[in-house]
């Protein structure tokens, strides 16, 4: 089973393919430079997690914050 945090990315990563701009070229968590031929293109990624626990007992409260940063790239069309 997938940890919360990355089931929410991959929700986000579907919910925004095949968008008209950038299609199927969403990626997650991008370590490598993106070629010419994927632009236009949208990285998603966590950015950070706050965990907050309420209780800790037999039944753990706990209260997750996470960011997803999504970035767009394009290119740059012809000067004029």
């Amino acid at each position: 089973m997938a940890h919360v945090r990355q089931s929410i990315r991959d929700n986000v990563v579907t919910a925004v393919t095949g968008l008209s701009t950038t299609g199927s070229n969403v990626f997650r968590s991008r370590v490598y430079p993106l070629g010419t031929n994927k632009l236009p293109a949208l990285c998603v990624y966590t950015d950070s997690e706050v965990v907050e626990y309420n209780r800790l007992d037999r039944v753990r409260d706990v209260d997750r914050t996470v960011d997803i940063v999504i970035e767009a790239y394009g290119v740059r069309g012809p000067r004029r």
